[in-house]
């Protein structure tokens, strides 16, 4: 087409009659509607590109920072356990070194007592008290410390037999019966406020032990 000419195409085309038909196109429009699409065209493929772009920066710079932190992190932990580690070790030295806690009692029944049932022996004479465990007007022993006792009482009926038995908190540890002499010893790990004393041997009926010649004593052994 030459200058002057309308933006036009002719076709020749043929109907049913074998006579010669023309269309006419318009490219008027079709220049510029070729031009937005080929512009969307790029920018969707320049848009997928650079999403798939900084997808592949994102994931490599995530990889690079997971990988920096857990280096980091397993320093730390390194770190940390040397210093329990060492932290322990001073702990455990130190505690060797301190002086084990003095407890200790020893007291002696000052008056002729007769029993009644379960009834507990105050032995009223105090000769050691280190720790002030023990009570002279409860005839108890109160531990003041966590740790291993050993205990032990000896008695003398006034008359006839005496049946006693050693008792911590509710439950008896041990038992001592005398026609001469008795005596009763135990070995027994206490709590701090656990309690232990001596008591009358429940269904003995009524019996009397003998002053100056009955004891009581205990002393923590670790």
């Amino acid at each position: 087409m030459g200058q002057g000419c309308d933006d036009s195409v002719h076709f020749p085309l043929l109907d049913k009659m074998n006579a010669p038909l023309v269309a006419n196109l318009d490219f008027s429009q079709f220049s510029s509607q070729l031009k937005i699409y080929i512009d969307d065209e790029i920018k969707k493929g320049v848009t997928t590109a650079v999403k798939v772009l900084v997808s592949n920066i994102t994931q490599e710079k995530l990889a690079d920072f997971v990988k920096t932190m857990d280096s980091h992190l397993e320093e730390k932990l390194e770190m940390l356990e040397e210093r329990l580690f060492n932290e322990t070790n001073t702990i455990t030295d130190k505690e060797k070194k301190l002086p084990q806690k003095e407890i200790g009692f020893h007291a002696e029944l000052s008056n002729i007592i007769a029993l009644s049932s379960t009834q507990t022996l105050n032995f009223e004479r105090v000769i050691t008290n280190i720790g002030n465990g023990y009570n002279n007007h409860t005839g108890m022993f109160t531990a003041t410390d966590n740790g291993l006792y050993f205990f032990m009482a000896s008695f003398i009926p006034h008359s006839g037999r005496a049946h006693l038995e050693m008792v911590k908190n509710s439950v008896v540890i041990a038992r001592g019966r005398a026609n001469g002499s008795g005596s009763m010893q135990a070995v027994v790990t206490l709590m701090i406020g656990d309690v232990v004393r001596c008591r009358h041997w429940s269904g003995s009926g009524t019996e009397t032990v003998y002053k100056n010649f009955s004891f009581f004593s205990g002393h923590l052994i670790k």
